[in-house]
């Protein structure tokens, strides 16, 4: 629709224009300005119409190598500015982090077409990483494993879907069902890939959210209550999609066709690399936890020896 375009935009616009800000003004407005330009790629509310607006609007498969690209961008400029954030600002993050999951994981609940769908969940699962480098002041591996994993898990479900439209064009779910029988490739892929985005074991979102709250940077407050309650929402959704397409009631009138050979192993692919990153990094977490300090006493021990 022409408001969510505009939306979309007016985003992105903004985050232009605080991209160029960031390069004139001093410190700490330049930091500042930095953060919004961050915000609007690595979606946060309320700058987030523009992530929303490139998974549900843009022709093509290019929402499912956007809704990677962007996320990554993002990320990485956040953890430049990271060091150089305030407690306030920090704070002022974590409230709209939790703001934006729970505004996010509502809307996906609503939806009755998939992108828009798939768009807010995927903001829903980025703001919960916006919460964590907020409460916890820091970036861990783990934290780009989730990362990495929350935007390869979307990819597959946009493009998952992108081969459903290019079969039947852009329906609405109820308008489709019953493909568990007729498109048993199709099927068995789209319930891997909600699984996999909706955090379920071996796959990366799983393993790279749990390796964040196992660092001792972390520790559970009331807020976390919260996210893991966008967490369990998740899984109404997700399964939701997969129980309209391939449980639903099948529809006389649809020609089923199953994945082609490309689609088929384009699927497999990033199902391989979730399944990759939610079982190699457990090395990973254990080589780069924080070192503990070494406390005054034992140093004194040590120059003493």
């Amino acid at each position: 629709p022409a408001p969510d375009t505009w939306r979309g935009l007016s985003s992105y616009g903004l985050g232009m224009l605080a991209s160029v800000l960031a390069l004139v003004l001093p410190a700490p407005a330049s930091s500042i300005a930095s953060l919004v330009a961050c915000a609007t790629l690595l979606p946060l509310l309320p700058v987030h119409s523009g992530f929303v607006a490139t998974l549900s609007g843009l022709p093509g498969n290019l929402p499912a190598f956007l809704a990677l690209l962007l996320p990554m961008v993002g990320f990485h400029d956040l953890q430049v500015l990271l060091p150089t954030l305030s407690g306030t600002v920090l704070r002022t993050l974590a409230i709209l982090a939790l703001a934006g999951a729970v505004y996010g994981s509502l809307r996906a609940l609503i939806q009755s077409r998939p992108l828009p769908r798939l768009a807010y969940a995927a903001l829903a699962f980025f703001s919960m990483l916006w919460w964590y480098i907020a409460d916890t002041a820091t970036s861990p591996v783990s934290a780009t494993i989730y990362l990495s994993a929350v935007g390869l898990a979307t990819s597959g479900l946009l493009l998952a879907w992108f081969a459903i439209r290019a079969r039947y064009g852009d329906v609405d779910l109820r308008a489709l069902g019953g493909m568990a029988y007729p498109m048993p490739r199709f099927s068995t892929l789209l319930a891997l890939l909600a699984l996999a985005a909706l955090g379920m074991p071996p796959f990366g979102v799983f393993s790279g959210f749990l390796g964040m709250l196992l660092l001792p940077t972390f520790a559970p407050s009331g807020p976390f209550a919260i996210i893991m309650l966008v967490w369990l929402t998740a899984s109404w959704y997700q399964i939701e999609l997969v129980q309209q397409l391939v449980f639903g009631q099948a529809r006389i009138e649809v020609r089923y066709e199953d994945l082609r050979r490309t689609e088929f192993m384009s699927l497999v692919l990033l199902l391989f690399l979730l399944l990759v990153l939610g079982t190699a990094p457990s090395r990973l977490f254990e080589s780069n936890a924080p070192i503990p300090p070494v406390s005054s006493a034992s140093q004194g021990d040590t120059w003493t020896r």
